[in-house]
């Protein structure tokens, strides 16, 4: 449930379950084609940026995890998200992993908060989530992206079709070698 999501603190940020109030940021970034051109292809309208807000706030309620709203401390500032999905996607090697995502918008990134709050939420997810692995899909046009993964741990596992288009599937396992 919503209510039981838990906030996780870094240094500059404040992970957090979303809240309405949330929404205006969340569609804002998600009608963003430099944001959105990675994942979507193409701009949400506010209507698509609804059902994905719907969409984070139900997977709480439904897998007890999901996404974190990305607050930045400083300024109370909604930056982005970042958490994990269970997409149902017809991959086979997502299958049954737990898949991880994360989306800034543009006034967050270049601050190394993304690599923050991902630091917080793999460690959250090691010690709450049942999966060998985490699993993330990245275009292989999305550089950003793609050296962020590698910076958690993430290795490149292959390359496949997924909606008419290429990904490339990475992989973390859970262990650490701390």
């Amino acid at each position: 449930m919503i209510g039981d999501t838990p906030t996780l603190l870094t240094d500059r940020l404040r992970l957090r379950p979303p809240v309405m109030e949330d929404f205006p940021a969340h569609a804002a970034y998600q009608g963003d084609l430099e944001i959105m051109r990675y994942i979507t292809g193409a701009p949400c309208s506010e209507e698509e940026a609804w059902r994905r807000f719907m969409g984070a706030v139900g997977h709480w309620a439904l897998f007890g995890y999901g996404f974190w709203a990305i607050e930045e401390l400083a300024t109370s500032k909604v930056l982005g998200e970042i958490g994990f999905i269970h997409a149902k996607r017809v991959i086979e090697t997502c299958a049954r992993d737990t898949e991880m995502g994360w989306l800034l918008g543009r006034e967050g990134q270049g601050k190394g908060y993304a690599f923050e709050a991902g630091q917080a939420v793999m460690a959250w997810g090691r010690r709450h989530l049942d999966s060998d692995r985490f699993t993330a899909l990245i275009s292989p046009e999305n550089s950003p992206s793609i050296r962020l993964a590698e910076k958690f741990g993430f290795t490149f596992d292959r390359q496949t079709p997924y909606q008419d288009e290429q990904v490339n599937i990475y992989t973390c396992p859970f262990e650490t070698s701390d």
